[in-house]
């Protein structure tokens, strides 16, 4: 549990003493506080987090009540998740529930990258990323998802699946 927590917080031994498997299940409620009261004395931050379908319980939980009790001033927040990954599990859909009740949620669909902008971002990896390449099918194969066209274009024409599994 607290995985991208772990990770956010490198270097605070002190907290991350809090969110070991032992200590957090025994005392969820003196992990939360401090974990707070520390994004608070980071002010002005913005705090990106990604996937959140990849969230363990723990983790959003721990995240829902930051999200609640941290005074809306000095830390922004933005989070992704993919479409539909929400209505497919219960604890993120909760999640997501608790924090429009509490106006404490803008949302925004993303529409797929425009052709113009897949063959643009392949393009550029293609001078960053050696092997990397478009192939005419590309776009189409990739829905317009930047990291798949990414990937794709560094396959050097093999099907998705393949190069997750490599992955």
């Amino acid at each position: 549990p607290y995985g991208p927590w772990l990770d956010a917080l490198r270097g605070q031994s002190q907290l991350l003493s809090l969110l070991q498997p032992d200590t957090a299940h025994r005392a969820r409620d003196l992990l939360m506080d401090p974990v707070v009261h520390w994004l608070e004395s980071q002010s002005p931050m913005l705090l990106l987090l990604d996937d959140l379908q990849w969230f363990d319980e723990a983790s959003l939980s721990l995240l829902h009540y930051a999200c609640r009790v941290i005074d809306r001033g000095g830390i922004r927040w933005a989070a992704s998740l993919r479409q539909g990954e929400a209505e497919q599990q219960p604890v993120l859909r909760e999640f997501l529930r608790g924090l429009r009740r509490a106006l404490r949620l803008r949302e925004m669909v993303l529409d797929p990258l425009p052709l113009s902008d897949i063959e643009q971002l392949v393009e550029w990896a293609s001078d960053s990323r050696p092997g990397a390449s478009a192939t005419p099918d590309l776009p189409g194969r990739c829905g317009g998802n930047p990291l798949f066209a990414l990937e794709l274009a560094h396959s050097g024409g093999q099907a998705l699946n393949s190069c997750v599994q490599e992955r």
